[in-house]
């Protein structure tokens, strides 16, 4: 039977159960036999997304733009650098940096996201990889959502080079490093790090950072700003601290919002103090 495109239906999900066997090897933390104990995992899937433990990829029926959202709770059995990686056919089309994990500390959640365009019987998936042993613990999770509206997507392929105290906007030039982007109906100012859509629109906005830190800091904000040209307010703000011992670290925030055709978006750090 033929597969139609189910247009603003397609879907993924999986999560897992159990805890992953130990490796020092970069592994599939979705793919059962990294488990020698029963692999249990629950997934809710449309039906033109088909995913395959015994390999740990999902294979797309329907080509298009889609979101991959990944999250991967590590843990260590000695200080460590982990990394994780999603892979479109084998290929990695974002990678993290290596982030720190300790005994003491961890889990620690590897975690990114990416939107990318898939032909029919295209592949994807996770894997993480550490300098030492690591295992992936339950609740790991893996997530597609196609795509059909306005989107706007840019991460760092490469480090930013400027190293501000204070006021860091993500995603403008000025900051250094290679940023990619993919956006559909979204203007994206690399200037400034702005988003402004075409069309007044409900977004799921999520901004993930990993990020360095050269002193100890009880006063940090990550910001999703909305605003106008000459007017801004935070939409978003968490408020976290780090230490110089236990960088780089990873850090998410998320939620929907309702932007208009003449606001923008943007991504700040910043620190209260």
């Amino acid at each position: 039977m033929a597969i139609t495109d189910l247009k603003y239906h397609s879907y993924f999900s999986v999560f897992t159960g159990a805890d992953s066997d130990s490796t020092t090897a970069a592994f599939n933390p979705f793919k059962e036999g990294n488990y020698s104990s029963t692999y249990t995992h629950t997934t809710v899937s449309s039906p033109d997304i088909v995913y395959l433990p015994s390999t740990g990829r999902i294979r797309f029926r329907t080509p298009g733009d889609y979101l991959i959202f990944a999250c991967v709770n590590a843990v260590t059995q000695a200080t460590n650098e982990i990394a994780m990686a999603i892979e479109q056919n084998d290929t990695a089309v974002y990678t993290t940096s290596g982030l720190n994990a300790r005994t003491s500390t961890d889990a620690i959640q590897t975690e990114g996201h990416v939107i990318v365009s898939v032909s029919r019987n295209d592949s994807v998936r996770v894997r993480i990889d550490g300098s030492l042993t690591v295992k992936a613990q339950a609740g790991s999770h893996f997530m597609v959502l196609k795509l059909n509206g306005l989107y706007a997507n840019a991460f760092y392929a490469t480090d930013a080079t400027d190293q501000t105290d204070n006021n860091y906007d993500l995603f403008a030039s000025g900051e250094g490093g290679q940023i990619n982007s993919k956006v559909n109906g979204v203007t994206y100012d690399t200037s400034n790090g702005r988003f402004t859509p075409s069309a007044t629109r409900k977004f799921l906005t999520i901004s993930t950072q990993h990020y360095d830190n050269s002193g100890v800091r009880d006063d940090l904000e990550h910001r999703i700003v909305k605003g106008v040209p000459g007017i801004e307010f935070d939409s978003e703000v968490v408020d976290y601290a780090v230490h110089t011992a236990v960088v780089p670290l990873t850090h998410t925030i998320g939620y929907a919002l309702e932007v208009a055709d003449n606001t923008f978006i943007r991504i700040n750090n910043t620190q209260a103090g």
